[in-house]
């Protein structure tokens, strides 16, 4: 597919017809290079070389999931192309994000990228983020994060678990470095955007949120720092879940953040005997317990007190 302008080879074919001569110029399109395969939450930074060049990037994506394509260059307008299976062409951008783009059909995905004028060279950057929750970093009530953006168009996913009629509080501030974020939804909408701050979100739907924290100007690098906060609890806010760890039971508890929380067990059910295995203030939120004492035991019970 010509993506950008077309320019001549330098042979030309001469032919004579009933004694009239002409010139055919044969033209070239633009050269595209083989396709580079682009994970879930990758950056990736390359560079035009020459007028007409198209670079390609491939991903696997499923239907139904929300991408986001952000594509910057640093002497050229960098415009990211992006391709159903079928090559329809589903988004695109130039110097910015593509914005939420829900996925058709599942199916291998392709990314374009090439100047926007055909002629530009110079580098680039170009980042993948899937909005409905597929890879990130978990963002943890009570765990902050450190983190650098080093890399032309880099975005860091963060993704953490909300429960409808909750609120959280969200920060994402640069020293020395102007870092902006998004927050998306479940079902991938962007909710919430700012700069070197903080954003309060009432949460109407439970599910995995995606935050993403980016460099506000094309060519910032800096570190930054995020963190999460519960300012709202619901009942579904305090659960409890139970995975299994070189044989013991390993506990997963959510609920407020420097509370006193009480673990306990019990060997059989019905009972009234509910025993204290554990009495402590919840350091973060989801918090892991592994009770190693579980291995000597053919099954045992646990629910949490806060």
């Amino acid at each position: 597919m010509n993506t950008g302008r077309s320019r001549r080879i330098s042979k030309n074919v001469r032919t004579t017809v009933s004694g009239l001569a002409f010139t055919l110029n044969l033209l070239r399109g633009p050269h595209c290079s083989q396709a580079q395969q682009i994970a879930c939450g990758q950056t990736i930074n390359s560079s035009i070389a020459s007028a007409g060049q198209t670079n390609t990037y491939t991903f696997n994506a499923n239907a139904g999931e929300t991408v986001d394509v952000l594509s910057l260059g640093h002497s050229l307008n960098a415009v990211a192309d992006l391709y159903s299976p079928s090559e329809t062409r589903v988004g695109s951008c130039t110097n910015n994000f593509t914005g939420p783009l829900n996925v058709p059909n599942t199916g291998t995905y392709i990314i374009r990228v090439h100047a926007d004028n055909g002629v530009s060279t110079g580098a680039y950057g170009i980042s993948l983020t899937f909005l409905s929750g597929r890879c990130g970093a978990p963002l943890v009530w009570g765990l902050p994060v450190t983190n650098t953006v080093s890399l032309l168009a880099q975005v860091d996913s963060y993704t953490f678990s909300g429960n409808v009629g909750e609120t959280v509080v969200i920060s994402a501030a640069g020293t020395n470095f102007t870092a902006t974020a998004f927050v998306a939804g479940p079902t991938g909408t962007i909710l919430a955007n700012w700069v070197n701050g903080v954003t309060t979100l009432n949460l109407a739907n439970t599910g995995t949120y995606t935050v993403g924290v980016y460099s506000f100007f094309i060519a910032g690098t800096g570190a930054y720092s995020g963190s999460l906060t519960f300012t709202k609890l619901t009942p579904a806010s305090y659960r409890l879940a139970l995975t299994v760890t070189n044989g013991a039971a390993a506990l997963i508890l959510w609920g407020q953040v420097g509370r006193m929380t009480t673990l306990q067990y019990a060997a059989e059910l019905p009972t009234n005997q509910w025993a204290a295995l554990t009495n402590f203030n919840l350091p973060w939120s989801p918090y892991r317990f592994v009770d190693w004492a579980s291995t000597n035991s053919p099954r045992r019970f646990y629910r949490t007190v806060q």
